[in-house]
């Protein structure tokens, strides 16, 4: 929009205010009335005769800047909740891996809005008034580095990789593991060409790690290197010409453990509503008093992404969304009491409505998992081409990567339903600069319950992530300073 026409549509804004109040003062309102001497910007009557200062009729309106914060989410960790798990950390050794980030990163930190009000009020102290407001997205950020995240690990088969000695096809089920499971290819040779560290060729039995050899390091000390066949004469070369089921007792729990981690949460809100209004009070000592009730429509937006490079699972990302829009009816009040120039004012509003929340995951575990899946039935682990071939690229060895995964896409939703209720409170000072003009500050405040959030609507289950069953709810306080002009209020 640009600027010129934003200038003609506050004139046009300020022309229909004032008209309508002119209108209200000579006689019932009317959009067509015309005012025949009414000014813009006189001087406020301030007079205590009679019955004091009278209330406006007639159109009014405004706008406010708010300056809100949102109350971060209950903290969880980001994984499986309380996971920790056992995993191999090389040299034949185990260690006990937990998650490493939770939300705690994420603070109520201060973001602008923008509020407006348009309304009508008739002589006979009945009107109605449309509001909404727009409170401008709620960011947080944080970068690690070395990050463990836990996973639910389902059991997956184990297949023989030969049905029958020569066939290439793995077609027997001899065990299950969980997914995260797999070879690993942490040690080498002593440095002397055709020895092996596990065999009696090292004399000196000594192990040497990160000196990958792209065999499969034999865990359980058994002459078998995975899927790589038998060592029958202890050189380190399996015999392409011995038939060996693969051995899966070399088989270890990988450590999960990204090199970078950027977890992005972000959270919007905004509301509208339309109510009835009555004036019970009109002038009296100063003061009105008016209640109204109508309608309200809340939606509350929350969104953690998480985006992970490196490790296992290079690369994987997920994005949990989760959308509250509550429908419903509502009730209020408004006091205020003027003194010369300056009013102060308590509005006071309840509202419960419907919560049809929709949560949203998409996303992607190991994209680098381009590999074959060596254990796959029917499939062949050394025969090129994407038939036999679910990462699409030439077949591999699948050493230090999860045995049985794949990259998984994935991209779910699920409706909730259930009630939230609401209370906001609003304090506010208002000084009239001209006699339908105001300028206006003060602070507002809403607790709402029963709101769903992102962070804690994951659950961690591989090989593609899913959305929590439980309807995982906690209440949301808004609150901060407004400041902005009013017409005719």
């Amino acid at each position: 929009m640009s600027i010129n026409l934003k200038k003609w549509l506050l004139g046009l804004g300020l022309n229909l205010f004032m008209a309508g109040t002119a209108a209200a003062q000579v006689g019932a309102f009317s959009p067509l009335t015309e005012p025949s001497d009414f000014q813009y910007f006189v001087q406020p009557d301030l007079s205590n005769y009679g019955s004091g200062v009278q209330p406006n009729t007639g159109w009014f309106g405004g706008i406010d800047y708010l300056l809100w914060a949102t109350t971060a989410p209950n903290r969880t960790q980001i994984g499986r909740p309380d996971g920790s798990r056992l995993v191999y950390n090389g040299n034949f050794t185990f260690t006990t891996e937990t998650n490493s980030l939770d939300t705690g990163f994420i603070r109520a930190s201060l973001e602008s809005g923008t509020r407006f009000e348009l309304g009508f009020m008739d002589d006979c102290d009945k009107g109605w008034f449309f509001s909404g407001y727009r409170l401008n997205d709620n960011v947080n950020e944080l970068v690690a580095t070395q990050v463990s995240i836990q996973f639910i690990e389902p059991a997956v088969p184990l297949y023989d990789n030969f049905g029958a000695p020569g066939t290439g096809l793995n077609t027997q089920v001899v065990g299950f593991a969980p997914i995260l499971n797999g070879f690993v290819d942490n040690l080498g040779t002593t440095g002397a060409a055709g020895t092996d560290i596990s065999t009696a060729n090292n004399p000196t039995n000594q192990i040497v790690a990160h000196q990958p050899d792209q065999l499969a390091d034999d865990i359980d000390r058994d002459g078998r290197h995975g899927y790589e066949g038998l060592d029958a004469n202890g050189n380190h070369v399996p015999e392409s010409n011995v038939y060996a089921p693969i051995d899966y007792g070399d088989l270890v729990p990988l450590p999960v453990l990204f090199r970078h981690v950027t977890v992005t949460q972000r959270s919007s809100n905004y509301s509208v509503e339309l109510n009835r209004q009555w004036r019970l009070v009109a002038g009296e000592f100063g003061g009105n008093i008016d209640v109204f009730g109508g309608a309200r429509y809340l939606n509350f937006d929350d969104q953690m992404l998480v985006d992970g490079i490196g490790g296992i699972l290079a690369d994987s990302y997920w994005n949990t969304r989760v959308e509250n829009r509550i429908m419903g009816g509502q009730v209020g009040f408004r006091v205020n009491r003027k003194r010369g120039r300056l009013t102060l004012s308590t509005e006071g509003r309840i509202f419960t409505g419907a919560n049809l929340s929709t949560v949203r995951i998409n996303g992607q575990i190991g994209s680098q998992l381009t590999q074959n899946v060596t254990s796959v039935a029917g499939t062949n682990p050394t025969t090129n081409g994407t038939a036999n071939n679910p990462g699409g690229n030439t077949p591999a060895i699948r050493l230090n990567q999860p045995l049985n995964l794949n990259r998984t896409t994935f991209n779910t939703s699920r409706n909730f339903g259930g009630f939230s209720p609401l209370g906001e409170l609003r304090l506010k000072a208002q000084y009239q600069v001209w006699d339908a003009v105001s300028v206006n500050a003060g602070w507002t405040g809403t607790f709402m319950d029963g709101i769903m959030r992102s962070n804690n609507m994951t659950e961690y289950t591989l090989p593609a992530l899913q959305i929590s069953s439980n309807r995982n709810v906690q209440g949301v306080f808004l609150n901060g300073f407004n400041m902005g002009i009013e017409i005719n209020r």
